[in-house]
Order: structure tokens, then sequence, then C-alpha cells
């Protein structure tokens, strides 16, 4: 799941007003932390995560919870508005919307008697899911700057 954009920047902003501006010396650091914050302001209102990405997610939420229903013989959401017309704000929506159901589902399978052979292949489904997605995360994700954080940012500058 998706933090929401402006949950993100608001936090960025707070963190460096709170923590970083007040513990900076340098002014002219200081005055480049402001304009980070003035930069994060301008340009939040004109920022949405990535469509595709989110189209793919809710496509294969919408498989997921159909297979588990299919296994199960229980519905766990409501089919909704076709995903291709859907903006990205309406997409999050829907991803978040999905990930209840997943979970309601997570619920119902763990309910069930562990010999239920339903049970079984919904689980399945539900840890596949869980790797697939944890796999397309990590792809988008870059490697954390552990060793230049810890050391203040001296040791040397990261790159994109």
């Amino acid at each position: 799941m998706n933090i929401a954009l402006e949950r993100l920047f608001e936090g960025m902003i707070a963190t460096l007003r709170a923590d970083v501006i007040p513990r900076v010396e340098d002014p002219f650091a200081r005055g480049q932390a402001v304009g980070l914050i003035d930069l994060i302001n301008n340009i939040a209102p004109r920022v949405e995560w990535a469509r595709a990405p989110l189209m793919k997610s809710v496509l294969e939420k919408r498989r997921l919870l159909r297979s588990i229903a299919e296994a199960v013989g229980e519905a766990f959401v409501d089919e909704a508005d076709a995903p291709e017309l859907m903006e990205s704000k309406d997409l999050e929506r829907e991803q978040a919307r999905l990930d209840a159901g997943i979970c309601d589902a997570m619920q119902a399978v763990h309910a069930r008697p562990a010999e239920d052979a339903a049970a079984k292949k919904a689980l399945a489904l539900l840890i596949g899911h869980a790797r697939d997605e944890a796999a397309e995360r990590m792809k988008i994700t870059r490697k954390p700057l552990f060793a230049e954080i810890a050391g203040g940012g001296k040791d040397k500058p990261a790159s994109p």
C-alpha cells in the first residue's frame, strides 16, 4: 500500500522544520533546507503516484480476490468501475478498498479448519500475492544510504 503523497510531503516538511533546520548552524545550509520546503510546497500539488503501477496493482488484487472467491465460494469485495477509467487518485482508493477485501479474505480463510482444501488454496493464493507484491516493491526501492546517513552526509555525495 502506498502512503498518500500529501501525507508523505507533509511529513518531509514537518521533519525539515522540526528536526533538521533547528540543528543546522550554517546560514546557507539552513536557507537551502527552507528552499527545499518551498520546493516541496510548490511541487506537491502537481505530483501523483505513477498510474501504470497503480493500475497493475489494482488488476492483480482484483484477480486475486476473484480467485479466492472461486476457491472458497465467498466474495470479499463488490466489483467496482473499470480501472482503465479511473484517475490515479481513484486507483489509490480502489487499491485501499481491495487491500481491505484481502484482509477480510485472510480473516475468513484463517477461520476455516486447517484441513479445508479451499482454505489451503486461498491461503496459497494470498501468500503468493504477498510475495509478488513485495518483490515488485523491492524492484522500485533504491538501496538505502545507511553509511552516508550514519556519517551525517560526510562520506560521499548521494547518487541519484
